[in-house]
């Protein structure tokens, strides 16, 4: 009897070795649907934690602002995308930059002229590099805060 044979066992059914291609095929295509419905949700859980990581650095430059403001008594003027402002930067935890995750998104610090109001609006702009549903989750984050439009949402401090 050759070695590559099935066996007849005890009760006469014979054992076979290895899988059909019916039952590999049928496991693949499982392995695919499970697939299918996983892969929409990371994309989905990674946007969110990128949101909460912006927010994060809102908060920090929030922070910053406030602490300036209130050892000189303004606020700094405007600066271009990823350029921090020179009298933030004592402020910020070291290596701070306004250039989130190898631009995937950009921040801009905005001062916007009084109107109505003794003091300016102060805020930081949030540019997603090509992802605009990384803005529509920030917005969704915050409750439906900031004001945002097509890929740039303004985060106001003040």
């Amino acid at each position: 009897m050759s070695t590559n044979s099935p066996q007849a066992s005890a009760s006469g059914i014979r054992s076979r070795r290895g899988f059909t291609i019916i039952e590999l095929l049928i496991v693949t295509a499982v392995i695919g649907i499970l697939a299918a419905i996983a892969i929409p949700k990371l994309g989905s859980a990674v946007r969110k934690a990128n949101a909460a990581a912006i927010l994060s650095d809102y908060n920090v430059v929030r922070v910053a602002a406030a602490q300036f403001a209130a050892d000189g008594g303004s606020y700094p003027g405007n600066k271009g995308w990823r350029s921090v402002p020179t009298e933030l930067e004592a402020y910020l935890p070291d290596g701070f930059d306004f250039d989130f995750e190898d631009r995937l998104a950009e921040y801009r610090w905005r001062k916007w002229p009084a109107r109505n109001r003794s003091m300016p609006t102060i805020g930081l702009q949030v540019r997603s590099r090509g992802d605009a549903s990384l803005v529509a989750a920030i917005v969704n984050l915050l409750g439906g805060g900031g004001v945002s439009t097509g890929s740039t949402v303004v985060l106001t401090i003040e």
